[in-house]
């Protein structure tokens, strides 16, 4: 399967684990399977443009706790809001069991952005401010921190900030 083919899917997981309500809820998708682990922060205020909105993923590649999760995904969005960027959606936390896919933990938050550019501000203050009392750097921690973020649309990611702390 080439790169992009991973990535579309990826992309598509948010989408198919959408209206779960169970703590866990097992799921098919891609030769991948995942649990949506109900954390309490699925947020959903309107219809994004399919192939418009931009996505921002909290990834990690363990398990780091459902405090942590939560108060990463509430601080981003929070940080979101007081720059006036629209959040179109925000997913539970999905956690890739089996499969090809990667990384294996991951919560989606879809915004309106097009094009790099119009997250430039978004990541520069995202450098200033620490999640969860994580520092963020643009250079890859060793063993990819603790949890990392990135902002892109489509298959294409515009930029990675990684996190190390607490």
């Amino acid at each position: 399967m080439n790169a992009r083919v991973i990535l579309a899917l990826l992309f598509l997981f948010p989408a198919a684990c959408v209206g779960t309500t169970s703590s866990k809820h097992e799921k098919k998708v891609g030769g991948c399977e995942i649990d949506t682990i109900s954390l309490g922060i699925k947020m959903e205020r309107g219809e994004a443009p399919s192939r418009k909105a931009a996505r921002i993923e909290i990834l990690s590649l363990e398990f780091i706790g459902d405090k942590l999760y939560k108060q990463i995904a509430e601080e981003l969005t929070s940080l979101l809001d007081s720059l006036k960027i629209t959040i179109y959606s925000r997913s539970e936390l999905l956690h890739i069991k089996k499969g090809p896919c990667w990384p294996p933990y991951r919560i989606t938050l879809r915004i309106d952005a097009t094009r790099s550019k119009h997250t430039e501000t978004l990541c520069s203050e995202l450098l200033k401010t620490p999640l969860a009392d994580c520092s963020p750097s643009t250079e890859r921690a060793k063993g990819y921190g603790l949890f990392f973020v990135t902002c892109g649309r489509g298959d294409k990611d515009w930029w990675t900030l990684w996190y190390t702390g607490k």
